[in-house]
Order: structure tokens, then sequence, then C-alpha cells
């Protein structure tokens, strides 16, 4: 997973949301429920990695359906991140713009 730092938490606070909303995780102990949300802010792990834990812990749940739902959390959190960048890139393009006319 590629989340910036400035992201983590965002990513974390939605998975959370999704376990909460979709009563994932139902079968995991406290230390797995705080592992895996260790786990999903680690570069080397992969959307499937995040999604097999979480339907390793849960009753009645798809890994198609977790995998698809957590898909979708960073598809969101990748869009606001090239959203950020982009105002960031027009800042300082505006900057630039400011100090040639000074």
């Amino acid at each position: 997973m590629k989340v910036t730092r400035d992201f983590e938490y965002t990513l974390k606070d939605k998975i959370y949301q999704l376990c909460n909303r979709e009563q994932y995780f139902t079968c995991g102990t406290p230390r797995q429920y705080d592992l895996m949300f260790s786990m999903a802010v680690m570069p080397e792990m992969s959307v499937r990695d995040i999604a097999v834990m979480i339907f390793t812990c849960s009753d009645n749940a798809s890994l198609g359906r977790i995998l698809s739902d957590i898909n979708e959390i960073m598809n969101d959190i990748e869009e606001c991140e090239a959203a950020v960048r982009m105002e960031e890139q027009q800042e300082q393009a505006d900057a630039v713009c400011y100090e040639s006319y000074d």
C-alpha cells in the first residue's frame, strides 16, 4: 500500500469505520486488531494482505467484498493525495509568479 504519512490516520480511520459498519473483524482479538491497523500503513503490505487479515478474523464475510471495500478506500485516499499534491504545486507556481513580479 502506498499511503503517505499525512494520510495514515485517514487510512486507519476509514478501515476502522469499514470494520465497524460491516461488522468485520468480529472474531479477532484486540491484539490482532491493533496489529492489522499497524500493518495497514506498512509500505510492504498490499491491499490483499490487509483484506486477508480482516477476512480471517471475520464471521460471514466475503474476501472479495472486503478486498473491494479496501480498494475503494485506497482509491479515495489516492485521489485526495493527488488533489493535495496539485494544490501544493499550484501554490508553488503561484509563489514563483508573484516573486517574478516583485
